[in-house]
């Protein structure tokens, strides 16, 4: 025989204070009640005053009547309240009435023992988080009739049938094709879930949505989703395959990264313990690795500008290199990484958010290259042990300012970074200055032959290229890369300049400059005996000849790039040319051979095409010789290019 013990609750001097307004006792089963609709109608509630002043108040199988009667009153139950199970680990069977018409949130939360539910077609009201942390649940029912919501094909999930929407899962979810959206926290806490397969209708997948389920490994994202939350895949350290397919006009998982990337921003949302950072990735999002406790390391690229808040919370890593291109580092970035030994800042970061190392417990050495001091809140390294036994390595320069700065203060030591040694080697072209200077603006190398020099790791340093009258740097490499388009011009002691950045130099460097000749040099020696005449054609504004008459002596011209340079060899009476030497073309002439050509009237012609120009110079010999005279210059019987030597070294030495 049934018996009903109908209590109400006592407000007394010695009570234990309660939210629940009565508690009714079936077969041994108590079960609490607060009044609703003006005390007409009975809420199943948790025990006390919060869900959690008594716990497992719930175990084993409990039946939830479908009316109490009271005072000679029956009252009918219509509602499961916020929290009335929660955490009750011991339940293991609920039987909800069809008088039930509402759960409210977290009705159910972290019933783990719970195996089935069934929801009547009478509940057309569930809150958020029902069934969260139900991890021993393999089987939902929704009878059928119910006007709200439905499990379709035997699917063993709850699905919002108007918005088809799945708002809760198990491990034994299959999700129909007609699904289009995956709710906030459908199967967060689902331990048991190992695989799950989301078809091509899902176009939506909300916060949280397979949250801490630890035993998923992996999960191909079809090409139909365009959204997906924060932490729709946090907590989920067993994940070690994400593939997004082909196709998807939102994400991508370029160059088989094992990660969720936005297509359009190179934003990563979601990444596992397998996940490579392609060098295309601009920003890892919030959340991304967030507590992916498999993840013990992981390289960031230099194309990388932010990292988000929580990115990486509550990950294993017992390193991370910030590189250099990242500029803020989000809250809670590294919070509660408690593995995580050694941490190096790149010198752009600024700002560094709230508790973003906090709990680093194990946290020994943080390697800070930024001269100037990040902006942190004084939380940033809170309740790890950078206040104890932690050491702060900065630049020697900035020691002062971090000492002097929270939360960088209180690190228990400071001391300054190593400087590691570079080489960079300088190669100019034609003679023409290259120089090296730091961030100072001082000279380190000033090269115009080849020239290499140390330099510091880590510290900018600007490559100058000098543009004088006789050549115009067009072409800039640094190890091979063409950094032309990057060279901005200045003017520096009268000179034209171009100027390009080198921001924190981490390996040897080779700088080699192109220069275009912007003029000829043209150096004339000639004997006694003949005038030379040279004419020039300029040929980028289309003047006509200019003459420049060269007498008999040691002369040395500037002739405009891309023109024509004619020599006309004159010999004075009694004198006849005897040879033209032209170390242009490393050929002699002696007025009969092709390149030296007779005018007619006892002069002749020399022409150097401005397309034959050795480098931007010529140098050109000339020998008048007496009439009937020979040009054996050195007496040796013959004529050859030891006669020119003799003659250069006679004409120079007078």
């Amino acid at each position: 025989m049934t018996t009903i013990l109908l209590t109400l609750l006592l407000s007394m001097a010695g009570a234990t204070a309660s939210a629940h307004d009565i508690e009714v006792t079936t077969d041994g089963v108590t079960i609490y009640y607060v009044w609703t609709n003006g005390n007409t109608e009975l809420q199943v509630s948790y025990r006390g005053d919060s869900y959690d002043a008594y716990s497992n108040e719930y175990s084993g199988s409990v039946v939830i009547p479908a009316s109490v009667t009271y005072g000679g009153e029956t009252y009918r139950v219509t509602s499961i309240g916020n929290s009335a199970f929660e955490y009750c680990a011991g339940l293991t069977s609920i039987t909800i009435p069809n008088s039930v018409t509402s759960i409210g949130i977290y009705a159910f939360y972290f019933c783990y023992g719970l195996t089935s539910i069934t929801i009547p077609n009478s509940v057309t009201t569930i809150g958020e988080w029902v069934f969260v942390g139900c991890y021993g649940l393999t089987s939902i029912v929704v009878e059928g009739g119910n006007p709200v919501y439905d499990s379709r094909n035997g699917c063993n999930a709850l699905i919002e049938t108007a918005s088809n929407t799945l708002i809760a899962g198990c491990q034994n979810t299959i999700i129909p094709n007609t699904v289009t959206s995956i709710g906030a926290s459908a199967f967060y806490g689902c331990i048991g879930l190992t695989s799950v397969t989301i078809p091509n209708s899902v176009t939506s997948i909300a916060r949280n949505a397979f949250g801490n389920c630890t035993g998923l490994a992996s999960i191909t994202i079809p090409n139909s989703v365009t959204s997906i939350a924060k932490r729709a895949f946090s907590h989920c350290g067993g994940l070690t395959s994400i593939i997004v397919e082909g196709g998807n006009p939102v994400y991508d998982s370029r160059e088989n990264c094992n990660a969720i990337i936005e297509t359009t921003s190179n934003t990563l949302v979601a990444g596992c313990q397998n996940t490579t950072i392609p060098n295309t990735v601009t920003s890892i999002g919030a959340d991304a690795f967030n507590y992916c406790t498999s993840l013990t390391n992981i390289t960031i690229p230099n194309s990388v500008t932010s990292i988000g808040a929580d990115a990486f919370g509550g990950c294993s890593l017992t390193s991370i290199i910030i590189p250099n291109s990242v500029t803020s580092i989000g809250a809670d970035a590294f919070n509660n990484c408690r593995a995580l030994k050694s941490v190096t800042i790149g010198n752009s970061v600024t700002s560094i958010g709230e508790r973003a190392f906090c709990l680093c417990v194990v946290l020994a050495d943080v390697y800070c290259y930024a001269k100037s001091v990040p902006t942190a809140t004084s939380d940033a390294f809170s309740s790890s042990s950078y206040n104890t036994t932690a050491t702060l390595h900065v630049p020697a320069a900035s020691i002062e300012l971090y000492r002097a700065a929270e939360p960088w203060k209180n690190f228990s030591t400071i001391e300054a970074l190593p400087v590691e040694k570079l080489v960079a080697a300088l190669v100019p072209s034609n003679g023409n200055r290259l120089r090296l200077l730091d961030s100072n603006g001082e000279i380190v190398c000033d090269a115009m032959i080849s020239a290499m020099v140390s330099i510091d790791k880590g510290e900018d340093y600007v490559v100058r290229a000098y543009n004088y009258e006789s050549a115009k740097a067009t072409n800039l490499f640094v190890n091979g890369v063409d950094c032309t388009t990057e060279l901005v011009a200045n003017t520096v002691d009268g000179y034209e300049v171009e100027d390009l950045t080198l921001e924190n130099v981490q390996e040897n460097l080779l700088i080699e400059a192109q220069y275009t000749p912007k003029r000829y040099n043209v150096s004339t020696l000639s004997t006694e005996g003949g005038m030379t005449t040279m004419y020039y054609v300029n040929l980028s504004d289309g003047d006509t000849y200019y003459a420049n008459i060269i007498n008999t002596d040691n002369s040395y011209s500037f002739i405009k790039y891309g023109t024509d340079v004619r020599f006309v060899f004159t010999p004075y009476e009694g004198y006849e040319l005897g040879f033209v030497f032209s170390l242009w073309n490393r050929s002699i002439g002696d007025g009969e051979g092709d390149e030296v050509v007779p005018l007619g009237d006892g002069s002749y012609e020399f022409t150097i095409p401005a397309s034959s120009f050795l480098e931007g110079h010529a140098d050109i010999v000339v020998y008048y010789k007496k009439k009937g005279g020979g040009v054996d210059v050195n007496g040796d019987g013959e004529f050859n290019i030891a006669d020119v030597t003799k003659l250069v070294n006679m004409l120079l030495k007078e």
